[in-house]
């Protein structure tokens, strides 16, 4: 093990070697007894727990090794592994090893691993212990009633005395009685002759005598071992990913978890099944995670892990994290000095173009390198080489969105948050699907939120009206049918495309580089991005007790807790009495999407309302004070509004054309 370690200091750089502490600290703990209890190891005294072997198998450090390679990692008719030197176990996932790969010079973590440790025959290292153990075999054998099998015996047993006699010690270059001088620098140990195994001796038949008891009544029973390393995993079949069950951890993609005993965060990034597993295994869905701190590496580069999904949902040391915003925006610098938002002054359309050219240019350009990055990290969009585009697919446009929003900060000074939103063009997408999807209407909001007042006068004095907004609702459901859209090298910048590895995609067309993109879920823009969306959202609520009206669209309403909400896109009215029912339906979506929750109600659908419980008759007040002001500077900027003292403008007639 030492020369291999000092093959692996020569090709790698020296920090190399702090990487094979936790190796080594495992071997020695598992080497040395606890001081306060003898009788167990350091690992176990220090850790209060066994090592768990058959989770993270333990080998030589720095032994070679062939990492495998999966298909999507590896170009076309590559080499199915890389070499590099074996670091430790990754205690972090199960049967899964840290190794050093050589060629890109990085640590990566891998479940499939190929070992090739120093040749080592057994049950010696030397011919004469491989004959000397032919030979005990031989003589172990029943004897047989023959002059030559004793003979030979005899013979065999001769040989081994021999070959186990102790060499006389000599000094080094002296004569060792047979003339020759000894070449031995220092004395050899002597070695003892282990005893000839004899012939066992026959127990004579006897009807009182039954034969001895050789079995330990502590030992444990053996199983048979059974194959539960998984060489590798697959993407789930139609068949499969149409389960439930399958559809319930689908939905954890994107999410964040909490190991509590390694203070690590761990993002999930697919779901895949065993492809080579038997038995119970290779129905066994399997979450792929990486750690957050990766997210600034391409994919390709990311040290993914894996673990079984009822594994990971029932392990008590994982906390799941409410799902972060999938999109980002950038928050600006100086305080909101009070202009209209998401307009311009002189009237023109608010593109981005326009506005990357103006005094916040570096803000949008900011929010639309988020947007990319996001859009690749999320895997909503995929790159792909033009020529393996389908025929008849069209390739559709990729057009960036700008919405300015007040944000308030630490000190509740208002802000104005930018954000880019890349949405795919629809006008020219060839999808086939379904696209339509209902949505409440504005007379079933204004209904539900009289109904709040009636039943706080009438039922229950607790009934209050919340309001809900469901964060990137449109983003992140699987698509059903992909579609593909192409976008200008230039505009996503060389920095991404570096980063990101896209270099090899890039097409010129007419002078223009272009990149080419799969696009594998929901995006804004998409002709079935609601509808997915909303089927997606009314699988969960349905599995959790909530009930559409058969009659009116997008009312729902609990079977036995006493809430109900009306959907209207991303935005929710809900009416409840016990804080519980609402911290409940919080829960069935928070881990899809992130929620917005306000318990007083004051905005809803571009509406502002006060709500008055404590009058002796309770109402609400709708109003909104920006809506004049707004439609003002967006249909007659730079204009001065005067008033009329007639209903209707006074047009002056000319007289004369009759």
């Amino acid at each position: 093990m030492i020369s291999t370690l000092g093959t692996v200091n020569s090709k790698c750089p020296t920090n190399l070697w702090s990487k094979f502490i936790l190796q080594m600290e495992i071997c020695l703990a598992h080497l040395r007894p606890f001081e306060d209890d003898p009788t167990i190891s350091s690992y176990e005294g220090i850790y209060q727990r066994r090592y768990d072997h058959d989770a993270h198998p333990l080998s030589i450090c720095g032994s070679a090794v062939l990492v495998f390679e999966p298909p999507e990692a590896r170009p076309t008719w590559s080499t199915h592994g890389v070499q590099g030197f074996y670091l430790g176990p990754t205690l972090s996932s199960y049967r899964s090893y840290r190794c050093w790969i050589t060629s890109t010079k990085s640590e990566r973590s891998s479940d499939t691993v190929q070992f090739f440790p120093a040749p080592f025959l057994l049950p010696g290292a030397t011919k004469e212990e491989q004959l000397i153990s032919a030979i005990d075999k031989l003589a172990a054998l029943p004897p047989i009633d023959s002059p030559a099998f004793t003979s030979a015996i005899a013979d065999m047993t001769k040989l081994k005395n021999d070959l186990y006699s102790p060499r006389e010690i000599v000094a080094p270059n002296q004569p060792d009685g047979t003339g020759h001088l000894s070449p031995f620098p220092n004395p050899l140990p002597e070695q003892r002759v282990p005893p000839l195994p004899q012939p066992p001796t026959p127990i004579q038949p006897h009807a009182n005598v039954s034969p001895p008891d050789l079995t330990n009544p502590l030992e444990r029973k053996k199983r048979a071992p059974k194959p539960t390393k998984i060489d590798s995993l697959r993407d789930a079949t139609p068949a499969e990913r149409a389960k439930p069950l399958f559809k319930k951890y689908e939905s954890r993609i994107g999410q964040q978890f909490l190991d509590t005993e390694t203070d690590e965060t761990f993002t999930i990034e697919r779901v895949q099944m065993p492809l080579q597993a038997r038995g119970k295994g290779s129905q066994t869905p399997h979450y792929i995670f990486t750690d957050v701190r990766q997210q600034s590496l391409r994919p390709q580069q990311r040290q993914q892990e894996f673990t079984s999904c009822y594994e990971l949902e029932h392990a008590p040391y994982v906390q799941w994290l409410a799902p972060r915003a999938t999109a980002f925006a950038i928050l600006s610098k100086e305080p909101y000095d009070g202009r209209p938002l998401n307009q311009r002054g002189d009237g023109l359309n608010f593109t981005f173009k326009r506005e990357a050219e103006g005094p916040r240019g570096g803000y949008w350009r900011l929010a639309k390198r988020e947007e990319y990055m996001r859009l690749l990290d999320s895997n909503t969009i995929l790159p792909v080489h033009r020529a393996n585009i389908p025929n008849g697919q069209v390739i559709t446009y990729y057009n960036p969105q700008l919405k300015e929003k007040i944000k308030l900060s630490d000190t509740n000074t208002p802000h104005v948050e930018y954000r880019v939103r890349g949405t795919y063009g629809g006008n020219r997408s060839n999808y086939s699907g379904p696209v339509s999807n209902n949505t409440a209407e504005y007379p079933v909001v204004k209904i539900l939120m009289n109904a709040a007042l009636s039943d706080r006068i009438h039922k229950d004095p607790d009934t209050k009206f919340a309001t809900a907004d469901m964060v990137d609702f449109y983003l992140g459901t699987d698509l059903d049918e992909p579609g593909y859209m192409s976008i200008q090298a230039d505009d996503i910048g060389n920095e991404l495309i570096d980063l990101y590895n896209l270099s090899s995609y890039i097409v010129n067309v007419n002078g223009k580089r272009y990149l080419y993109f799969k696009v594998a879920k929901c995006l804004y823009g998409h002709p079935a991005a609601g509808r997915l969306s909303f089927q997606k959202l009314k699988g969960i609520l349905e599995a959790a007790g909530f009930i559409e009206n058969p009659l009116v669209d997008c009312l729902f309403k609990h079977q036995t807790r006493n809430i109900q909400f009306a959907l209207i896109v991303d935005d929710m009215g809900i009416k409840y009495s016990k804080q519980e029912d609402l911290d409940y339906l919080i829960s069935v979506i928070e881990p899809h999407w992130k929620l917005k929750v306000d318990l007083s109600g004051s905005k809803f659908l571009g509406m502002h309302l006060v709500w008055e419980y404590d009058r002796p008759k309770p109402r609400v007040l709708i109003f909104n004070p920006t809506v004049v002001r707004d439609a003002l500077a967006r249909f007659a900027p730079n204009k001065q509004m005067r008033g009329r003292t007639t209903p209707s403008p006074y047009t002056q007639p000319v007289y004369g054309l009759r």
